[in-house]
């Protein structure tokens, strides 16, 4: 018996004996939310041999990615804890498409999408490398180190003392909803170095935040022809063991849960093959009950 084949039977087993323990556990899986920015070009000064260059005023914008509700980063400063709180954007989730032209961001830097809940009076969104103030992202693109910046604040409507009314919490699944120029304060929108060189100006239309909690991982039997029917029970686990002991994702990806590039959490597959990662992403998961 090959290497392999050794320890694909010995996963295999250990997965079997893990039946045994693993129970149907009730654990909710944290919430994905996505966040899409729409908007146009306003106007372009990028010359050419750049990314933009050449995009007209009007093209469509939009600006996308995925947050895990379950995780956040409060303010260090004190005065600041309970009014803004950032949500890590997930790691290969962000783009930004300008017509036919799609950037992600430049390497792999953490970054956030921070929510402002009476911020004194004031509630709005902003994206940041921190939490208290919006910066720059850095971009895929050329000329390097440029970025893009995004803010919206809320106008309060009611008058002081009164707290804006429109955000009742820094929880992002409070958050969910879709907003235009609805109490439109302020924003900022655009592409360039720093607040002082931005070559390419955007112009706001929406922001529109949504819960799409994906299928659990684990939940891999039923549903569609790929799995899924809601529940993660004795049948997904023996669809798991059977995809796992052939071992080929070619031939049956079923057991082919980790590694991919997806945005949700866990990050899921496939990934084109079936080894050791599937099965600890598979027993976790599983374990959990989602």
């Amino acid at each position: 018996m090959s290497a392999t084949l050794r320890t694909r039977s010995l996963l295999t087993a250990a997965l079997a004996a893990c039946l045994v323990s693993a129970s149907a556990a009730t654990t909710a899986q944290a919430d994905i939310v996505r966040v899409v920015i729409t908007g146009f070009v306003e106007s372009n000064g990028y010359r050419a041999g750049t990314t933009f260059f050449g995009v007209p005023s009007n093209t469509p914008v939009t600006v996308a990615f995925d947050l895990n509700s379950a995780n956040f980063i409060a303010s260090p400063t004190p005065s600041l804890v309970n009014r803004v709180r950032g949500y890590p954007v997930i790691p290969g989730s962000f783009s930004l498409q300008v017509g036919t032209v799609t950037v992600g961001v430049a390497g792999t830097p953490a970054f956030n999408f921070v929510i402002r809940n009476d911020d004194p009076r004031v509630d709005g969104f902003f994206i940041s490398a921190g939490t208290d103030l919006p910066t720059f992202i850095r971009l895929a693109m050329t000329p390097a180190n440029h970025g893009l910046e995004f803010s919206r604040t809320f106008n309060n409507p009611l008058p002081p003392p009164a707290l804006d009314p429109t955000l009742p919490s820094l929880n992002i699944l409070d958050a969910v909803g879709s907003w235009g120029f609805e109490n439109l304060s302020v924003y900022s929108f655009n592409v360039g170095l720093n607040e002082n060189i931005t070559p390419l100006v955007l112009g706001y239309s929406r922001i529109t935040i949504s819960n799409i909690t994906p299928r659990c991982l684990a939940d891999v039997a039923g549903g569609s022809p790929s799995g899924g029917d809601g529940t993660v029970d004795g049948a997904d686990f023996i669809a798991f063991v059977n995809s796992f002991a052939i071992g080929s994702a070619a031939i049956d990806a079923t057991a082919d849960v980790a590694g991919g590039t997806s945005s949700t959490l866990p990050a899921g597959g496939p990934d084109g093959t079936i080894d050791g990662t599937d099965f600890i992403e598979f027993i976790n998961a599983f374990a959990a009950g989602c």
